[in-house]
């Protein structure tokens, strides 16, 4: 059975917008990021999130490895993971490589077009970094496994199994009645020029649950990064 993230490390203390960490034994700090956004008042929106994640690598500085659980993180904002590029290296990052269709053409593109995150100089995490990634991480939590991953910076080891691979952007078209129609108006690829969508960045260690582990609440991913952590 692979990874979903029904199971999880225990002794949370929430930061509020879907954010909460701990200390796993041995001094590893984990963080997980429930989506890419939160609503306010009805409105989904990116800076409560930003700041309470930005708060949580601010405490995994203290600490020589951090795990960023993005278990079935549905996505959410682009700012956001902009946000964590600049906090978890000194160098910029290439985040993505897109062209936006512009027409019902096969080649209504716009022109490529790259973007690379910028450094925050009053917060870099420059320890070890794990992401930890299942079928059920989708759209922005595609893209931050991508960049942080080998086919990308290389910035973290990639645990679990492969996102859903979706990638783009889902912008809604009213249709009536409750009803909105979402396409994909993007087309991405890697650094090599491979397309994102429907290509799940690598995972570096796979890891499964078996039943029994899910009936004994043991996170065998948890289990993997910290032992891959605590390595000289």
């Amino acid at each position: 059975m692979a990874c979903d993230g029904r199971v999880g490390p225990t002794g949370l203390t929430s930061l509020g917008a879907g954010v909460a960490t701990t200390v796993l034994d041995g001094g590893v700090f984990y963080i997980g990021l429930d989506v890419f956004g939160i609503y306010v008042d009805g409105e989904f929106v990116d800076g409560p999130v930003i700041t309470a994640l930005r708060a949580a690598f601010e405490q995994a500085t203290a600490y020589d490895a951090a795990i960023l659980d993005l278990r079935a993180n549905p996505g959410g904002y682009v700012t956001i993971y902009v946000e964590l590029a600049a906090w978890v290296s000194a160098e910029p990052i290439l985040l993505y490589s897109c062209r936006n269709k512009v027409g019902p053409g096969p080649d209504d593109f716009t022109d490529r077009y790259d973007y690379y995150s910028t450094p925050d100089g009053s917060l870099q995490f420059d320890g070890k970094l794990a992401i930890f990634a299942s079928a059920r991480s989708f759209s922005a939590a595609d893209f931050t496994t991508q960049w942080m991953g080998a086919t990308g910076a290389g910035r973290a080891r990639v645990f679990g199994a492969p996102t859903g691979g979706g990638f783009g952007s889902g912008p809604a078209t009213p249709l009536g009645q409750g009803w909105n129609a979402a396409m994909n108006n993007l087309e991405c690829v890697n650094a090599e020029g491979v397309p994102l969508e429907g290509n799940a960045p690598p995972v570096d260690q796979p890891v499964s649950y078996t039943r029994q582990d899910i009936i004994d609440g043991v996170d065998t991913i948890v289990e993997a990064a910290r032992a891959w952590a605590l390595l000289p």
